[in-house]
């Protein structure tokens, strides 16, 4: 089966239920901003954590 690339309407509400819960359409862009820095934050330190040689060299760690 072949996938479109873009997020259907039930994925998108799906991600914005669980993400970010019901709030006010105003608070939409800042929701949405604030969610996607936190998962984010969360892969990288997964992924750190699983590839703890990918972090030696790193200029963060000088």
């Amino acid at each position: 089966m072949t996938r479109d690339a873009q997020i259907t309407l039930a994925e998108g509400v799906t991600w914005y239920s669980t993400g970010m819960g019901i709030g006010e359409v105003s608070d939409l862009q800042t929701s949405i901003s604030e969610t996607v820095q936190e998962e984010i934050k969360n892969f990288s330190a997964a992924y750190l954590e699983a590839n703890p040689s990918e972090t030696e060299g790193s200029p963060q760690n000088n």
